[in-house]
């Protein structure tokens, strides 16, 4: 069970929707956030400080602010990137413009998604083709986002350490 904030962005900030995100942090129900997508970093920076989210759906602007990056480092909060989508919808013109790789360098926590499938055209496989042709990932780094993914999955503990068990064995 998660608190989800998701859709468009401007108009919308996670403070409007401070009382619900509060009220499942004091309950101990984990935030999942859309933000830095449409709105850029300042989105992010918001859903940080007012939702403490375990993920952030996008997030692909934090670089732009290193001591958000650095908060998010810190606090392991879990970036679910759509490139594709990211593309599409104009958020990046070029994929040699996109943050992702940017991101895993950084030591951020992305992870690989679809976004909208049937919108977009896309699915997993595509994402993954796309990350390594297009955005120059390697086996290492899609690792990476799958023990990423892991580490934001909300499951057990006990669950968490069965899945990286079985991807210390690919």
């Amino acid at each position: 069970m998660a608190l989800g904030l998701g859709g468009y962005e401007p108009g919308h900030p996670p403070s409007k929707f401070k009382a619900a995100l509060d009220r499942a942090r004091d309950a101990g129900v984990p935030r999942v956030i859309h933000a830095g997508e449409t709105s850029g970093v300042d989105s992010i920076r918001e859903a940080v400080a007012v939702a403490s989210p375990v993920r952030i759906e996008h997030g692909v602007f934090a670089l732009e602010d290193p001591e958000l990056a650095a908060r998010m480092r810190d606090q392991g909060i879990v970036c679910d990137v759509c490139p594709t989508s990211n593309i599409m919808l104009g958020v990046f013109k070029r994929w040699e413009d996109h943050t992702l790789p940017h991101m895993l360098a950084a030591g951020l926590l992305p992870t690989l998604n679809t976004d909208d499938p049937p919108m977009f055209g896309t699915d997993i496989s595509i994402e993954h083709a796309s990350a390594v042709e297009k955005l120059g990932l390697t086996i290492e780094d899609l690792q990476t986002m799958y023990r990423n993914a892991v580490h934001g999955a909300l499951c057990s503990q006990s669950d968490k350490s069965a899945l990286l068990e079985i991807l210390a064995k690919t």
